[in-house]
């Protein structure tokens, strides 16, 4: 996967999500440390913070360093943290908050496909998002 991440193809995916949060006006910062790569994404009200995970895999095993990173760091910058992936099929990123993810003792794992139904798209996100502010 070290290979893949340093490819073209992982930062073009990475930009083609970085573009369609700017399009609903966000702003966005990557962030990799080691083998973790997240994006930081606000648009003055809402901060989300994402654990991209590419390439795509049906299940993925993430160290559980990562989540509890992503944790701390969603607490500290009062942002919303998910797990998100390209699913090929539909060309389009998947947005899964962490209580969707399976702890299995040394490890979370994400089943893509056994929690479609606990997961987002990004236009669903953006407009759950937009309704809670005006609740």
């Amino acid at each position: 996967m070290d290979g893949y991440v340093n490819s073209e193809a992982f930062l073009k995916r990475q930009d083609d999500l970085r573009r369609s949060l700017m399009q609903e006006n966000f702003d966005v910062l990557s962030i990799r440390e080691r083998e973790l790569y997240l994006m930081l994404a606000g648009d003055g009200e809402t901060v989300f913070i994402f654990l991209v995970l590419l390439p795509y895999m049906d299940v993925f095993e993430l160290p559980k360093a990562y989540i509890w990173k992503l944790r701390r760091l969603a607490t500290r910058f009062r942002a919303r943290p998910f797990v998100t992936t390209m699913i090929p099929e539909v060309r389009n990123w998947f947005f899964v908050p962490l209580t969707a993810l399976r702890d299995d003792g040394s490890c979370f794992v994400l089943d893509v496909e056994a929690c479609r139904h606990k997961g987002f798209y990004l236009h669903r996100l953006i407009s759950e998002e937009l309704q809670q502010r005006l609740l």
